[in-house]
Formats: structure tokens, C-alpha cells, sequence
């Protein structure tokens, strides 16, 4: 093989790997956008069986059905398992590849922002 030979394909040949591989890797990097997208997505569902919890919790604490005593500590429980799946919510978002935000962050949620939060979700969800 000659120089002459050797260059001609790296002239032609390096473009054309690049032309080929591009679209693979570009594939790739959506691929990881949208399972992160998918892990938020997930998360969002389990947020929202939450809320749903804590308002049916909620309800038969006020039908007489919970104790008092028992109520005050699935409702805690409840309380810890949401703030838990909200800053998940927020690691995946903070964890995204291309920066663009896929929600809202919830950062730092307080009792009472969480509980207006629960408040919003029982007053959507009576109107529908």
C-alpha cells in the first residue's frame, strides 16, 4: 500500500465514519434522555399513589375507621415515604443529561408545603 493510497482513505474514509457513527451516538444519548424521562415519569405515578394514600388515610381516620393513634403513625409513615419519592423526583431531575428540566423540582419540601400539595391533589380529584 502506498502513501498516496493511504491518505486518499483517510481523507475519504474518516468522514464517512463519522457520517455513519453520529446518528448511533446521537441515538445512544436520546436513549439515556428518555429512560431517565421514563425513571421520572415512574416516580411521578408514585408520587401520586401517595397523595392518593394519604387522602384515603385521611378519610377513614374522619369515617371513625383509623384511631387516632393510628392514624398519626401511618400518616408519619406515609408522610416520610412521599418526601422520600419528591426528592428522588428531584435527584433524576437534577441528574438529567441535557439540562432541560422534565418537572417542577420540589426541593426542600416542608410539612406544610407538602400538606398543601396533598390539599391540591384531594380538591383536583373531587372535581373530576
Amino acid at each position: 500500500m502506498n502513501l498516496t493510497t493511504v491518505i486518499s482513505l483517510l481523507v475519504i474514509g474518516a468522514p464517512l465514519t463519522v457520517l455513519f457513527l453520529f446518528p448511533i451516538v446521537k441515538d445512544t444519548r436520546r436513549l439515556v434522555t428518555d429512560r431517565v424521562a421514563l425513571d421520572v415519569a415512574e416516580l411521578m405515578l408514585e408520587r401520586e399513589r401517595s397523595y392518593t394514600a394519604l387522602t384515603d388515610l385521611d378519610f377513614d381516620h374522619e369515617c371513625g375507621k383509623i384511631s387516632d393513634a393510628d392514624y398519626d403513625m401511618l400518616r408519619q409513615s406515609l408522610m416520610e415515604e412521599t418526601a422520600h419519592v419528591l426528592a428522588e423526583i428531584d435527584g433524576r431531575i437534577a441528574d438529567r443529561t441535557d439540562g432541560a428540566p422534565l418537572a417542577k423540582p420540589t426541593f426542600n419540601v416542608s410539612d406544610d408545603a407538602l400538606e398543601r400539595e396533598i390539599a391540591r391533589f384531594k380538591e383536583s380529584r373531587g372535581k373530576s
